[in-house]
């Protein structure tokens, strides 16, 4: 009987340590995710497959240390839409830096793909203190913020005609 009951103290001292050990692992990965900073991100939309002269290509890059979000916008040689530029304004910077801050960059999916295959490509690649982290969504179909983020960088509902 004093045998059992020195086995499953044991066991409930083996399960407490353990139970602990995950916690502070837990919280390390939380500290380590809160203390890397976002700099900058890099996107590119790409309309190739889809098939329409109205899709243009969108280079944007926001650098959060210089709070500025620049953006060209390519349309084919074959229409007759001129290329332009636009910025964000600091509140869509503020807007962008926020959701991307929501985002767990180490369990994000790294690539999304739709099952039509004639859709636009975004591909996205943050910079944070820690490291880069890239991410590649066919048919923007990638999980929230991404969409947002979409919304506001490449602005789609001006920009395709």
């Amino acid at each position: 009987m004093e045998m059992a009951r020195q086995f499953n103290l044991q066991i409930i001292i083996f399960t407490s340590l353990s139970l602990y050990s995950l916690a502070a692992n837990k919280n390390l990965l939380t500290k380590i995710s809160q203390a890397s900073t976002i700099l900058k991100i890099e996107m590119v939309f790409e309309p190739f497959g889809v098939e329409a002269d109205n899709y243009p290509t969108i280079h944007s890059t926001l650098d959060f240390k210089a709070n500025t979000g620049l953006c060209k916008v390519e349309y084919l040689s074959l229409t007759p839409k001129k290329s332009k530029r636009y910025s964000l304004t600091p509140k869509e910077m503020k807007t962008v830096q926020g959701l991307l801050k929501k985002m767990d960059l180490n369990m994000v999916q790294k690539k999304y793909s739709s099952d039509a295959p004639d859709e636009p490509t975004s591909y996205m690649t943050i910079y944070t203190s820690l490291g880069k982290f890239g991410i590649s969504d066919h048919g923007l179909v990638g999980d929230s913020p991404l969409q947002e983020i979409y919304k506001i960088v490449y602005k789609l509902n001006q920009n395709i005609r």
